[in-house]
């Protein structure tokens, strides 16, 4: 480090590798110094400005917009779509992003200064990684530019001693992180069957084998030393690696041709990468990526390329790259010099035109050694040319060569005739070799005397030339003028031509033409005016006349379809209407359906008012009274009315037990029209609190709800045979277990309560210690679970018989299909245990919160996906518990309902979101009774159609299927409504 200049003047100035940033820094601050330090590394240049030994604006260049946005969506002070509006902002009025998100009121000045000071800080830390450059430091402070965001705001502080300490850590965390991650162009890839990290998620989706280290660094929204570190740990818990030689050039070739700069990166990493294996295949196609963006890359390439084919013996293949390289980097002496040295190979014509490039090369870098070298080489292809041996001659007299003499000898020799310039030359440089060697005054005034007759020779040769070629150029001149304005109106008469399709406008074409033929007779375009006239005048002719005969014959065409097709339509309408009288009014409807809306305005307007279109009107249920508009009774569906074509008509259709519906139909309607009908419930009882939970067993259901009771009813006469207290009011309503004839009632704290299918209740099992969270059923017993994690397994006589303890509370228990339990608790672990209480394998954690699990190991998630052995099925987000029916799951949802199927998940629609799991209609697999929230139970098909529908007034809480072939509904409201499930 030096230190220069005057008192006012003194300033800081060295190299980094001598003087450290942390000296630097600490320097400046415990000198309380005010002015700005400058620092230079190859192309890039920070200057940070102190003052009273504070850090107060730091600029790095184009960076700091990015670095900004990134700290900004860091420390949540905005969002994405913030920094979107405010860039339509800074595109629209040219403001900066602090700027633009100020005038939105989406950052206060507090705000924006907070992240000014994390960038700076951030900006500081990256110049403790490098290893080299220079400082210089002045005592004038520069002022915030435009550009700067600082310049929106109050200044800030930065205490240098921070920087000091942070920045030192990361610089020594950096060496560990370069030792691994080495090559920032390289690629990262997942490793297969791992799962996704706990944290850094964001990170872990960019890593998806196509985007570089370097461009997930700039995608981050971390610093790149916080992302580099992220990236150091996947590495070292081998969730991801490094890609393949044969993934990164796949890579780079499917980028060459939408993001070039991107595949020359991964290129060059492959090449610096490769060593001595490298091939000059993979050079070639870096070559033809280069040569989208960078020349000089693409030169360095090819000539990497040559080297490698010349130390293998493949000079043939050299020589075809070096063609592409003399053009690519025309006058290079290396690489005239390889050309050269590759002569054997070139064509003959070639290698005098690379020798006289190389020979004026080596001339201009005065390197006359390795001239007379190639000169010599090329003796046996030039040794009958006098300049040949001249140039050889002043070249080795340059040198001072004992050849000298010779090669000037020669030269005076072969050209004395011909060429008495070139004679001339080399004897001047004899004389200046030795004035012995000089040619006699006689021979040297002959030389003279016959350069200067071949010089008038040429100057005559030159006069005749130029005075013809100026004769020539006269009459081209005139010739040209002429044929220019002729060829002007030539185009003009194309244009027109072009322009006008149909007969006018080819006869100002045809007339245009003949103004080309008339004005310039003697021109080539007037020549092909002339030509052009007659053709389009013979093509006017031809063309009248087969319009002529085209419109004669259309017209008699148009007038037979006309009277075919009235024919053919009168005749359907008449086989309908016969149709219609013998009662078939379907078939009449189908025929009528052949006509299209051009046929029948064919038919005179007093025919088509007559035409009348039969409709049937079915009902369901059926046996529905029909009444027309004005309420006359029409008769009981399926009913047939006829309607004109632009008639519409309303009717009602009415049946006891049904709410009454209106249809308007017209002639446009379809031939079979099916009104489904609401009906209401056969049988309705209603219970003395709201129902949350019902199940059933033989022929009793059994409910419970928040005000800690149960009641058992009996189906078949709909109404309750008893009630105990099972648990707490304003708890959550007891659990309700079904198995082998008997439920289990399960209270959040208490004993459980066994009730029989005979009705008979009692106690069962041991008292919570903990609130029971978790109940099922479990080979000859059942399975309880509490908050604090345990699980009891209970046999038939209420005795425990094993327990199991989690670390967390039990959400979710159910038997699996081996005879064994699957748990699933609070904190998102799989357990799966033999019928005996013991772990099977290891604890699964969970991609999701579970809803619900089947026997068959499949669960279901909260947000509609399923899971089984790691496998994921997208589905739409259950608003119910689901219900199994075989091997299906059918669950609610807001739009409709789904059906879980092996491995797959459908959906389907309902006019109303669904208040319960639905039931599988009997019989039929293809349809379900779906429970909507508007109080209206619906037995639906897969194809969205309804074929009942029955009013229950209420959201129902659950669905099920007595013995007697009905379906029991229970209700929100408290009410239980018995609902005939096979229409009559």
């Amino acid at each position: 480090m030096t230190r220069s200049g005057s008192p006012l003047m003194s300033s800081l100035n060295g190299h980094l590798e001598h003087f450290g940033l942390q000296e630097l820094l600490q320097t400046l601050s415990h000198g309380a110094r005010t002015g700005t330090l400058q620092i230079k590394r190859d192309d890039e240049k920070v200057a940070i400005v102190f003052e009273t030994g504070h850090i107060t604006f730091v600029r790095t260049g184009a960076a700091s917009q990015i670095r900004l946005r990134s700290i900004l969506l860091r420390c949540n002070l905005v969002s994405e779509s913030d920094l979107i509006k405010a860039r339509e902002d800074q595109k629209t009025n040219g403001m900066l992003l602090g700027r633009a998100l100020l005038e939105r009121g989406v950052l206060d000045d507090g705000q924006l200064a907070q992240a000014l000071r994390l960038k700076a800080e951030e900006e500081l830390f990256d110049l403790f990684l490098w290893e080299h450059g220079t400082f210089e430091f002045f005592p004038e402070l520069i002022q915030p530019a435009a550009e700067d965001e600082i310049s929106q705001v109050t200044r800030i502080k930065v205490d240098p001693m921070s920087v000091i300490i942070e920045g030192l850590r990361q610089a020594d965390e950096w060496k560990i992180i370069r030792d691994r991650i080495n090559d920032l162009r390289w690629i990262l890839v997942p490793v297969d069957g791992v799962s996704p990290p706990a944290e850094s998620h964001s990170i872990w989706k960019m890593i998806d084998g196509k985007r570089s280290i370097e461009e997930v660094l700039g995608f981050s929204a971390g610093t790149r030393f916080d992302t580099c570190a992220i990236l150091y740990r996947f590495l070292e818990e081998e969730i991801v690696r490094e890609a393949t030689h044969g993934e990164m050039l796949q890579v780079a070739r499917k980028l060459v041709s939408k993001t070039p700069t991107s595949a020359l990166s991964i290129y060059q990493s492959l090449i610096d990468r490769a060593g001595k294996s490298l091939g000059h295949e993979l050079l070639d196609e870096a070559a033809d990526c280069a040569s989208q963006i960078d020349p000089e890359a693409e030169a360095s390439f090819i000539r990497q390329a040559i080297e490698i084919l010349r130390s293998r013996g493949d000079d043939p293949g050299a020589w075809i790259r070096m063609q592409r390289l003399l053009v690519l980097s025309p006058g290079n002496t290396d690489d005239l010099k390889t050309a050269w040295v590759l002569r054997d190979y070139i064509p003959t014509r070639r290698i005098e035109v690379i020798l006289d490039d190389l020979v004026k090369s080596l001339r201009r870098c005065g390197d006359h050694r390795q001239m007379i070298t190639v000169l010599r080489e090329a003796e046996s292809m030039r040794q009958e040319d006098a300049n040949y041996w001249l140039v050889l001659g002043e070249v080795l007299h340059r040198c001072k060569e004992p050849d000298a003499e010779d090669c000037l000898s020669k030269a005076i020799q072969m050209s004395r005739h011909q060429q008495p310039e070139i004679a001339l030359r080399a004897e001047k440089l004899l004389r200046n070799l030795d004035s012995d060697l000089a040619l006699d005054d006689e021979l040297i005034e002959q030389l003279r005397n016959r350069r200067s007759v071949l010089d008038s020779s040429k100057k005559l040769r030159r006069g005749i030339i130029f005075a013809s070629a100026a004769l020539a150029f006269v009459m081209f001149l005139l010739h040209v003028s002429s044929e220019w304005r002729a060829q002007g109106l030539l185009a003009a008469a194309r244009s027109i031509e072009a322009s006008g399709s149909e007969i006018t406008g080819l006869v100002n074409a045809a007339e245009a033409y003949d103004r080309v033929a008339s004005e310039h007779p003697w021109t080539f375009a007037g020549s092909s005016g002339a030509s052009e006239s007659t053709r389009l005048r013979q093509q006017i002719d031809q063309r009248r006349e087969n319009e002529y005969h085209a419109r004669t014959e259309d017209l008699e065409k148009s007038r037979s379809h006309r009277l075919n097709k009235l024919t053919e339509v009168r005749s359907v309408i008449s086989r309908a209407r016969s149709l219609r009288k013998a009662g078939d009014a379907i078939a009449a409807r189908d025929a009528l359906a052949t006509l299209t809306a051009a046929d029948l305005k064919i038919l005179p307007q007093i025919e088509l008012n007559s035409l009348k279109i039969p409709v049937v009107i079915k009902s369901n249920p059926a046996g529905a009274r029909i009444l027309s508009a004005n309420r006359s009774y029409l008769g009981t569906s399926p009913v047939i009315v006829d309607l004109a074509v632009d008639e519409t008509r309303s009717y009602f259709v009415e049946r006891s037990g049904c709410r009454r519906k209106i249809v308007n139909l017209s002639g446009t309607s379809p031939s079979v029209v099916t009104v489904s009908l609401v009906r209401g419930p056969l049988r309705t009882y209603s219970l003395p609190a709201a129902v949350t939970r019902s199940t059933v067993i033989g022929n009793l259901l059994i409910t419970a709800g928040t005000d800690g009771k149960i009641r058992i009813v009996d189906v078949g006469q709909l109404h309750p045979i008893a009630e105990q207290v099972v648990g707490t009011e304003g708890h959550p309503a007891p659990l309700l277990i079904d198995h082998e004839s008997s439920v289990l009632v399960v209270p959040m704290i208490g004993r459980s309560t066994l009730i029989r299918q005979n009705g008979k209740m009692l106690s069962f099992g041991p008292a919570a210690t903990a609130p029971w969270s978790a109940a099922s059923s479990l080979k000859q017993g059942w399975a309880l679970g509490d908050v604090d994690g345990q699980v009891f397994h209970l046999d038939a006589n209420g005795e425990t018989s094993w327990k199991f303890r989690c670390n967390s509370p039990i959400s979710l228990l159910t038997p699996s299909a081996d005879g064994g339990l699957l748990i699933v608790d609070r904190t998102r672990f799989l357990h799966r245990l033999d019928s005996e209480g013991k772990l099977i394998g290891s604890a699964i954690l969970l991609p999701g919160d579970a809803m619900q699990l089947f026997s068959d190991g499949r669960i279901l998630f909260d947000e509609g996906t399923t899971w089984k052995q790691n496998k994921i099925t997208r589905g739409p987000v259950p608003s119910t518990p689901s219900r199994e029916s075989g091997s299906r799951k059918f669950y609610g949802t807001n739009t409709g309902w789904a059906v879980i199927d092996d491995d797959s998940i459908k959906q389907y629609q309902s006019p109303s979101p669904t208040s319960c799991a639905p039931l599988e209609a009997s019989g039929n697999s293809g349809s379900a009774w779906i429970a909507g929230r508007d109080g209206i139970l619906r037995l639906q098909q897969a194809n969205g159609k309804i074929s009942s529908e029955v009013e229950l007034g209420s959201p129902a809480v659950n669905l099920h299927r007595s013995s007697r072939g009905r379906i029991l509904v229970t209700l929100a409201d408290g009410r239980l409504c018995d609902v005939e499930e096979i229409q009559r």
